[in-house]
């Protein structure tokens, strides 16, 4: 992972949609604690359970928790597969491929929002949002971002933080391909408390 100080040794909670490579670059890491989560829809949960249990090494001191969860509800059962006595919320959270469904920006946002912890000192690492995606419809990228104008709106700090090319999953499909090929990645923090 390029920028692996984004991923230390602290709660991680994943809100994807099914990506395995999501649960490699989380799991691969030491003493993590990782939450993968996909709608309450048994085929998804068992596909997300099978592509853990079979295509994952946990290392030393780490532990990955697979739960269907309704995106923009309750994270209590979230944070309390981490710890019962977690309160403070998840200092990382990988959000992947979701940009996408522009009707349901808020319900992500809002998550997040519940689910990552707070900021604290100016020494200590910024709990963080990252969001993975590609415009699989390129007519329609500035609908995409509006996921990241709302987020600001709502006060998210965000940034573009990478961009790269692959190959395009299916060549075949509508819209300019290079678009459709490129990976995008964002960060999203909550400003520090003045005095922090």
């Amino acid at each position: 992972m390029a920028h692996e100080k984004l991923v230390a040794s602290f709660p991680v909670l994943s809100i994807t949609s099914s990506n395995i490579v999501t649960q490699r670059t989380l799991t691969s890491r030491a003493h993590l604690q990782v939450v993968l989560t996909d709608y309450l829809d048994s085929t998804l949960i068992d596909n997300l359970t099978y592509n853990v249990e079979s295509n994952i090494e946990l290392h030393s001191g780490s532990h990955a928790i697979v739960k269907g969860y309704i995106r923009g509800q309750s994270v209590t059962q979230c944070l309390d597969s981490i710890s019962p006595s977690n309160d403070s919320g998840f200092d990382l959270i990988i959000m992947s491929d979701l940009v996408f469904n522009h009707s349901q920006h808020d319900a992500p946002l809002n998550t997040c929002d519940l689910a990552l912890a707070s900021p604290s000192s100016e020494t200590s690492p910024s709990p963080a949002l990252l969001v993975f995606y590609t415009h699989h419809r390129p007519h329609l990228a500035e609908r995409d971002l509006d996921f990241f104008r709302k987020a600001r709106e709502l006060g998210w700090i965000c940034e573009e933080i990478v961009t790269e090319n692959f190959p395009a999953i299916f060549p075949e499909d509508p819209g300019e391909e290079e678009v459709r090929a490129t990976v995008h990645g964002w960060r999203l923090r909550k400003p520090r408390p003045s005095g922090s």
